[in-house]
């Protein structure tokens, strides 16, 4: 299934990573191996000003790089949202994560947190304030992101001061009909 070069997983203690599990799945399953770190700002009775973003450690390294002068098949890697982010106030912070074949250090994942109306309240001082609703985030153990694995591919670069024309030439945003 898997016909990637030489790639290397450093896995650390109880760090947990999901091979596709049906034929024809392209996405690995990465669990959360810590509680979720919330970023933010924070009132003296424990409602959020802000919520800046929710961290998650996975603890897991990757090797990618094919250092043997062979830079078309090193592997650089994809983090998506899992599907199952619509059952929770979650984004993934940066839409997809590109971790880039050099990296080296513990992968970890972002997210915002969407505030619900039932979250907010009204201080004294007319501030509205949010609480995180812990039933809604992920947590430790829980399935957080997937990889998606891809070989570099680095195209010649030309630059020039017009490019040919096309059937769609400049059609933007609903071009198509759509």
């Amino acid at each position: 299934m898997n016909n990637l070069p030489h790639y290397v997983f450093i896995i650390d203690d109880n760090a947990c990573l999901n091979m596709p599990p049906k034929e024809g799945d392209v996405g690995y399953d990465v669990y959360a191996y810590s509680p979720p770190t919330i970023v933010g700002q924070i009132d003296s009775e424990g409602f959020w000003d802000r919520v800046d973003y929710i961290e998650y450690d996975l603890s897991i390294k990757i090797d990618g790089f094919q250092a043997i002068n062979s830079p078309l098949e090193d592997i650089y890697t994809l983090v998506f949202p899992r599907s199952s982010i619509s059952k929770y106030n979650l984004l993934l912070a940066n839409s997809v994560g590109v971790i880039d074949s050099g990296y080296r250090g513990s992968l970890k994942v972002r997210f915002k947190y969407i505030f619900q109306p039932e979250d907010l309240s009204l201080s004294k001082e007319g501030k509205i304030k949010g609480v995180v609703n812990m039933d809604k985030i992920y947590n430790e153990g829980d399935k957080v992101c997937q990889l998606v694995f891809q070989k570099h591919f680095h195209p010649t670069i030309e630059f020039t001061s017009s490019i040919e024309d096309s059937e769609r030439g400049g059609g933007g945003f609903g071009s198509t009909g759509v």
